[in-house]
């Protein structure tokens, strides 16, 4: 302590324990919230379900013989107090959502938030973490804000703490079963490694959420690309490991930005990467939903780079495309000569942004 906390749904800071003194009320919890200190019944917060003070928590529940509180489907986040930005020294964010003019963001290693105003952050995508060195801070509408300059940033997901999505194990794969003539050279590594296992992604979508999937979809069909990006964007800053958000921004951003519809493919490919043990040599078919996102994010990763001549990154990234998902639905195949080629994006390319 002082840990973040939430009171029916209210972020505060729990700044320490004792006991009332009193046999029904029991253990209290000294909590602060926007200034003020309160008092509350250890039994009437939550802790961050993944930390180990809440399994003492629940614990503590137990033996007084509550019942287990309930997880608050979207809680408040915690905001981050003026001791959490330093005005001296230089503090790393992560991106969690991006408005016009500023980034909502959280404290690196932390769920306190903060809105980042400051240039080129029309370059971000969700899950950067970025150096900032601060310039000013103040209070707007009781949500902190800061700006400052822009020192650098990465995509390095595994520094985020993100959980992996799991791969399920769905049998073995049976090369009779698929047409994959013409890439047998990209499979014989996968086979003589032995019978290659069969594999389905799992889908991040926060609180199971497809209907927002669906409303963003519906969005781009109806070329209103603003609404899209902000059910998009909510998605990521609720979970930034929503491949299918990250390949549908891509998607919109295609067309005529493709070093940012590049960023949001390579990055959906670099969160998926987070679940392949080392030495993965199993297949990721299509005809499993959960699949899709990912491969859909690998194969746009790929056609982003040969349209921006990198062909070198282009074609392996195709391949590993390939040898993830042999019957190839995104049509790899026709394309590989060209690409190998190394023939321009615009003779060959059009029309082959997504499906």
């Amino acid at each position: 302590m002082p840990a973040d906390a939430h009171v029916i749904g209210e972020p505060v800071k729990l700044l320490g324990l004792d006991y009332s003194g009193h046999s029904r009320q029991g253990l209290m919890a000294r909590c602060r919230r926007e200034g003020r200190d309160y008092g509350v019944s250890v039994a009437d917060f939550t802790l961050p379900s993944a930390s180990p003070a809440a399994r003492l928590l629940a614990a503590y529940r137990l033996w007084c013989g509550l019942e287990p509180v309930p997880q608050a489907s979207a809680p408040r986040p915690p905001k981050a107090a003026p001791e959490d930005v330093p005005e001296d020294q230089p503090v790393e964010l992560v991106v969690l959502a991006l408005k016009q003019s500023a980034v909502r963001c959280r404290l690196l290693g932390s769920d306190r938030q903060i809105t980042l105003r400051s240039t080129h952050l029309w370059e971000l995508v969700p899950g950067d973490i970025v150096t900032v060195q601060p310039r000013k801070r103040w209070i707007h509408a009781r949500h902190p804000y800061m700006s400052g300059e822009v020192l650098g940033w990465r995509f390095a997901p595994q520094e985020l703490g993100l959980v992996p999505l799991r791969l399920e194990p769905k049998g073995i794969w049976d090369p009779g079963s698929e047409a994959f003539v013409g890439v047998e050279p990209l499979l014989r590594p996968t086979l003589e490694a032995g019978p290659p296992r069969v594999f389905e992604m799992e889908e991040a979508v926060p609180d199971g959420d497809d209907g927002a999937i669906l409303e963003a979809i519906g969005a781009c069909e109806a070329r209103d690309f603003e609404h899209a990006r902000q059910v998009l964007g909510d998605l990521l800053a609720r979970d930034l490991r929503c491949i299918a958000a990250r390949w549908l921004l891509a998607g919109i951003e295609f067309s005529v930005l493709p070093l940012e519809a590049l960023r949001y493919h390579e990055t959906g490919v670099r969160l998926g990467d987070l679940s392949f043990p080392p030495g993965f040599h199993g297949v990721l078919p299509w005809s499993w939903p959960g699949n899709r996102p990912f491969l859909r994010c690998l194969h746009g990763y790929g056609l982003c780079l040969w349209r921006l001549k990198r062909f070198g990154e282009a074609l392996p990234a195709l391949e590993r495309l390939l040898r993830l998902d042999p019957a190839d639905h995104q049509g790899v195949r026709a394309i590989l000569d060209a690409v190998e080629r190394r023939r321009p994006w615009e003779e060959v390319g059009q029309g082959l942004a997504g499906d």
